[in-house]
């Protein structure tokens, strides 16, 4: 990504925060005490870090996360020392803000997508700007605004959380039954016992894959053959920073992908017969595929989940070194 365009997202992400925890402009003098030393210390060491950093899964922004109570009790500290403006006056500032945040979100400004990024943000800061040095606001008046500028937003978050939704509405990311076929499956296995599945991709309604599955290993608590694939190393190391999304790239072994799915697809005592004796599979765990009962033993199955035995295989040579355990060593 080109140096500019770095710089202007950045100071577009600074923004931001500066509207969020706006009310720490209104610290003055007493943000020189030792307390909210520490508080703007440890928030402005989240927010370098997650401004200096990069990471294909955006990683980076958990250290703003952490930071984020200690910016929070800095603007509430700033509010409260700067209370120098009375409720109305706050309110219509921060109303303003708001009238201001829809106003810059409705028009498609003209220009390439940093633009239509930036320009919002740059509104506002002019907005501020001239209210700021015309009118004289104080600092609570200017926290006031910045807050409100976040308020249509926050709105809508909050409502998508507390209006429930319609059953056919909601994408249910783990099928009701999967719990209990997993807690069965692992409950009637060894922990050693390797497992195969078809879900890979988290939602299954998406034209791309997000290989973001987790929830088979979690609930069987066993080793799977190939589930999800986005926070693994060999997938992030090949996504290109700010180039190519990790979600976008394919599974790196794609002759451990094909024969895992090779069982699910078209189900033959041969496609079986390779997954187990190459990569030492026992278990099946899927929705609802009749056609395995043909290779497969079934072992448990409910309205969203079943759970299928291969029989046992010879390992080959390769697999059986694979699986057996290293000499164990006592530390001192």
């Amino acid at each position: 990504m080109p140096l500019t365009s770095l710089v202007v997202l950045a100071g577009a992400h600074l923004f931001c925060l500066a509207c969020v925890w706006g009310g720490a402009a209104g610290l003055g003098r007493r943000a020189l005490e030792p307390p909210m030393l520490l508080v703007l210390g440890v928030g402005a060491a989240g927010i370098g870090a997650a401004v200096l950093l990069g990471h294909p899964a955006a990683s980076q922004l958990y250290f703003l996360e952490g930071a984020r109570p200690y910016l929070s009790v800095a603007a509430v500290c700033g509010v409260l020392a700067a209370a120098r403006v009375s409720w109305a006056r706050a309110a219509l500032a921060a109303g303003f803000g708001a009238c201001a945040a829809l106003a810059v979100s409705g028009p498609e400004f003209p220009g390439g997508a940093l633009v239509r990024v930036a320009a919002p943000y740059a509104v506002l800061a002019l907005v501020a700007g001239v209210a700021l040095v015309w009118r004289r606001v104080c600092a609570a008046g200017l926290a006031a605004l910045l807050a409100g500028y976040a308020v249509p937003s926050s709105a809508v978050t909050v409502v998508g959380h507390v209006l429930p939704l319609e059953e056919d509405e909601r994408e249910r990311l783990i099928p009701k039954g999967a719990l209990a076929a997993g807690r069965w499956l692992r409950d009637h296995s060894a922990p050693g016992d390797v497992v195969a599945t078809d879900l890979h991709c988290l939602h299954p309604r998406w034209v791309a894959c997000d290989s973001r599955h987790y929830w088979v290993s979690a609930f069987t608590e066993r080793r799977v053959l190939v589930e999800g694939w986005a926070y693994a190393e060999s997938t992030l190391s090949r996504a290109g920073l700010f180039v190519t999304p990790y979600l976008t790239l394919p599974y790196a072994d794609s002759a451990r992908l094909a024969a895992n799915d090779a069982v699910f697809r078209a189900p033959t005592a041969e496609n079986v017969r390779h997954l187990t004796t190459k990569y030492g599979v026992k278990w099946l765990f899927t929705g609802m595929n009749p056609q395995l009962e043909k290779v497969a033993r079934l072992r448990f199955r409910n309205a969203t989940s079943s759970v299928y035995e291969l029989a046992p295989a010879k390992l080959d040579p390769q697999t059986l070194a694979a699986q057996k355990p290293g000499p164990r060593t006592l530390g001192r």
